[in-house]
């Protein structure tokens, strides 16, 4: 395989002590105790790589998880034994005999003969390292190292060992971990410590227990640590991580010694599948939990369910996406490979037959709707969520049942947003956001607060307060604005308008040419019947480069379409946008003038109508800079929907002076004809002052993140 920029590498025959753990462990949202790698995590690290190199450096086979999990898990009980009683042994040897009985998989790895010295002499240095730091302290820089561990792979690149970041695991489970600033803020929100009762708390994707040791040390301030131990459960697939999370747990409370195996395991902590079991009736399939059953204290009773859920449920669909494998060179053989995608969209199928979920299982399975519904199955009347989510569940259609519920049946409180290049989760390019929400009570206003890159937003950003009343209004979707100050008074201004879908004389279409299905008819010769396509389209232009296919054949296009209404609309004047426009791009928004007689493709909207001066007037809101600021306020994804355009308020011609209507239409046209910046400007103007925004909303749009530049964007 080879070498990428981004891997240091690593000489097999010598000290693996200046292995630069910062490039491949940490990130700014990692606490400053444990994000240098001269502090408290680099030894960790350094004996997590210790130990796989002296396991695989002369026995050259592939890395599984389950070795890297094995090795990981040692660190882990070496660590917390040097806490109570290495000082006492101050002996490797007996170090080792400690992890091996503490462990379920200590002995499988330490009765290797070969092994056992190696690895005796590795831990002299770290031991004497470890046994200076804190307790509260270790546990957290334990927990990150063993995350961020459990993805380390070693691999013979042809010139040396290279130790990289495993992601293929990761990313077919959808397992990236939640980083401790993120852990604590939530469990300070979601956790109520005036109660007499310490509140019971649930993290039903609980990894190595994040979330659950941001909570024990929160709970820990105000309850005795026998009650606090009692008070946490977790679900988990993998049977290291919940065993990670019951060491650290039982350890932070005083409930666990070396040579021990951890009480709460197997009983508040426990291995199986949160997600595809029953609530409280009824099987699943091998391996998933009832939850009735499983935590029967927790779900008897008149309020059954936890005081409090927090959690950061896996990530993406219920399929295998082999373009991102193979994109960034992970490896999976063909057979393995098959075998994936068959045991990943089994599973899909069992949770959407399975009649467990009602609000999550719309269009293709995503892991992070069908774990947000189940923390809400889970949560009792009156208690708090917690959850890490795509900020997709804001605003897209397939999230809509779900949004509704936390809307209509929570007090969904608070939504935090962190964009893309927050870089919240190693290797996913996505924006996040966080949600606090009440079981059992009505929605009246969110706050929001967006664009939070580092720990130090997360705590001084300031919020935005969106009225669920103007929420409604902006959209029938209950697309939930992801954006900040003075938007909701803008709003306000332009949603007293009438939204473009009650346009009578408008048609709202996707392009009537299916690029795949359509294939055959497709030319680069010329025919009476052009063809534009996405990548054709900026703001009033039409002419983008492209080398694809030009024209369609005119006959098999009208013979196929001739029972759609779709073949009248290509005989008129349209407008038509870009379907897909990138999240991020600075201008989402990209329409054109089309004459009659040219074809659509799947990859536009249009908007139809007989009157082509009304079709201009509307050109000038579409594409002007306050629409497509509005648009960037509820928009979640890469795509342009035919029901967002619906959502704009736009005031009819008849509702707006002719003077200013006509000079609408005279710059529309002028611009098209040729591109002119004044003009355009005056056009975006003209449209301020029809929704009378004043000039310090013009500059907030202007200054905005969402706004974009004053000039057209290129391609």
């Amino acid at each position: 395989m080879p070498q990428r920029d981004n891997y240091p590498r690593v000489s097999t025959g010598g000290a693996l002590k200046s292995y630069p753990a910062s490039e491949l462990m940490f990130d700014s949202w990692l606490p400053r105790a444990v994000s240098s790698p001269d502090e408290r995590t680099r030894p960790i690290l350094e004996l997590i790589a210790d130990l796989q190199r002296l396991l695989f450096r002369d026995r050259l086979v592939a890395v599984t998880s389950s070795a890297i999990h094995c090795w990981t898990i040692q660190v882990l009980v070496f660590a917390l034994a040097s806490v109570t009683s290495l000082r006492a042994l101050n002996r490797p040897a007996a170090f080792l005999e400690l992890a091996a009985k503490s462990s379920d998989w200590g002995s499988r790895i330490f009765r290797d003969d070969q092994l056992w010295p190696l690895t005796e002499r590795s831990l002299g240095a770290v031991a004497r390292i470890l046994i200076e730091l804190d307790r509260v302290d270790l546990i957290e820089a334990i927990a990150v190292a063993l995350d961020y561990g459990r993805t380390l792979e070693w691999l013979d690149d042809g010139k040396g060992m290279v130790l990289t970041r495993d992601l293929t695991t990761a990313k077919v489970q959808g397992v990236f971990y939640t980083p401790p600033a993120i852990a604590d803020y939530l469990a300070a929100k979601v956790i109520d410590g005036s109660t007499v009762t310490c509140p019971r708390i649930c993290d039903p994707a609980v990894g190595s227990g994040r979330f659950l040791i941001a909570a024990a040390r929160r709970l820990l301030l105000q309850y005795p640590a026998n009650v606090v131990r009692t008070s946490l459960y977790g679900v988990d697939t993998d049977p290291v991580a919940v065993e990670a999370a019951a060491l650290m747990l039982d350890a932070l409370t005083d409930d666990w010694r070396p040579g021990e195996r951890p009480p709460s395991l197997h009983c508040r902590l426990v291995c199986g599948d949160s997600f595809g079991g029953p609530l409280t009736i009824g099987d699943g399939p091998p391996g998933a939990i009832n939850w009735a059953t499983t935590f029967p204290s927790i779900f008897a009773g008149a309020r059954p369910g936890f005081d409090a859920v927090l959690i950061n449920p896996p990530f993406g669909r219920y399929k295998v996406d082999s373009d991102w494998l193979v994109a960034r060179d992970l490896r999976l053989d063909p057979k393995s490979l098959k075998h994936l995608k068959r045991q990943t969209g089994n599973s899909g199928a069992d949770i959407k037959s399975s009649g467990f979920y009602t609000l999550s299982t719309n269009g293709v399975l995503d892991k992070s709707r069908i774990g947000l519904e189940r923390a809400t199955q889970i949560t009792r009347e009156g208690g708090r969520l917690g959850a890490v989510l795509p900020s997709t569940i804001a605003a897209d259609s397939l999230s809509f049942k779900l949004r509704e519920h936390l809307l209509r049946e929570w007090n969904t409180e608070e939504i935090v947003e962190f964009p893309e290049n927050a870089r919240l989760f190693y290797d996913v390019s996505q924006s996040v956001c966080t949600v606090v929400a009440t079981k059992g009570m009505t929605t009246n206003a969110i706050w929001v607060r967006s664009g939070i890159r580092t720990p130090l937003d997360l705590r001084s950003a300031p919020s935005t307060k969106w009225p669920i009343e103007l929420i409604e209004k902006m959209s029938p979707r209950l697309a939930i604005p992801l954006r900040g100050a003075s938007s909701a008074a803008i709003v306000e201004l332009m949603q007293k308008w009438s939204p473009l879908g009650e346009w009578s004389q408008i048609v709202n279409a996707r392009g009537e040419v299916d690029l795949t299905v359509y294939r055959d008819a497709l030319t680069s010769n010329s025919t009476h019947t052009p063809l534009v396509r996405g990548d054709q389209i900026d703001r009033y232009r039409l002419d983008l480069p492209s080398e694809k296919a030009a024209f369609v054949k005119t006959e098999p296009l009208f013979r196929r379409l001739a029972s759609s209404q779709k073949l009248s609309h290509l005989k008129r004047p349209r407008l038509v946008g870009r379907q897909c426009s990138y999240l991020y791009r600075p201008w989402r928004l990209s329409f054109a003038f089309v004459l009659p007689n040219n074809a659509v493709a799947n990859s536009c909207n249009y908007l139809s109508g007989q009157d082509e001066d009304r079709l201009l007037y509307l050109l000038a809101f579409i594409n002007s800079e306050l629409m497509n600021w509005r648009f960037k306020l509820s928009n979640s994804n890469n795509h342009v929907a035919n029901s967002e355009l619906d959502e704009f308020p736009i005031p009819m011609p008849e509702q707006v002076p002719s003077d200013i209507r006509h000079r609408l239409v005279e710059l529309v046209r002028e611009v098209h004809h040729q591109f002119d910046q004044n003009k355009l400007n005056e056009i975006d103007e003209h449209v301020y002052d029809i929704y009378r925004l004043r000039p310090s909303h013009r500059k907030k749009i202007r200054s905005d993140e969402g706004a974009g530049p004053r000039v057209p964007a290129t391609a």
